[in-house]
């Protein structure tokens, strides 16, 4: 699956290949090279769903 992040229009995809991945990252990117990306910030209410969620929903 992919999941793409959208603020009123479509800006890209986060996860490329989750089905194939043992492990998941909340606010760094990891690459070949290490982690990458780091995210300057709070993240509060993180949640993850198996199905997608309507634009009501959101």
């Amino acid at each position: 699956e992919i999941l793409t992040v959208s603020t009123g229009s479509n800006t890209g995809d986060w996860f490329y290949d989750t089905l194939n991945r043992d492990n998941l990252t909340i606010g760094v990117s990891k690459r070949n090279s290490g982690l990458v990306c780091l995210f300057n910030g709070l993240i509060d209410d993180v949640r993850i769903y198996n199905r997608v969620l309507s634009a009501t929903e959101i």
